[in-house]
C-alpha cells in the first residue's frame, strides 16, 4: 500500500459511523466488495466505486472531504495528484 491508500483508510476510519455505515452498505450492495477490501487492493478504483454506489456528486465530496482531512492533519498533497491515485481522473475521461 501507498502513503495515500494508507491516509485513505485512516480517513475511512474516522468518518462518523452513520456516513460510514451508509456509505459501507451501498458499496457492498453495488459492487459486493466492502471499501477497505477496495483501498487495500485496488486504490485506483476508489472513486469509480463510489460513483457506481452512490453517484457523481457524492462520490465527488467523499474525496474532496478526503482531501481537506490530508490538509488538516499537515500533509502536503496536491489534489490533482489524489484524484489520480483514487482513479477520479481515469473516470472522468471516459
Amino acid at each position: 500500500m501507498t502513503a495515500i491508500s494508507d491516509a485513505f483508510l485512516k480517513f475511512w476510519e474516522s468518518l462518523p459511523i452513520s456516513l460510514k455505515a451508509l456509505i459501507r452498505y451501498r458499496v457492498l450492495r453495488t459492487i459486493g466488495k466492502t471499501v477497505e477490501e477496495i483501498i487495500e487492493h485496488n486504490p485506483r478504483s476508489v472513486y469509480r466505486v463510489l460513483v457506481d454506489a452512490m453517484g457523481r456528486h457524492n462520490a465527488d465530496l467523499i474525496i474532496n472531504m478526503f482531501y481537506d482531512w490530508l490538509l488538516r492533519s499537515g500533509r502536503r498533497v496536491d489534489l490533482k495528484e489524489v484524484n489520480e491515485f483514487l482513479g477520479r481522473a481515469m473516470a472522468e475521461a471516459v
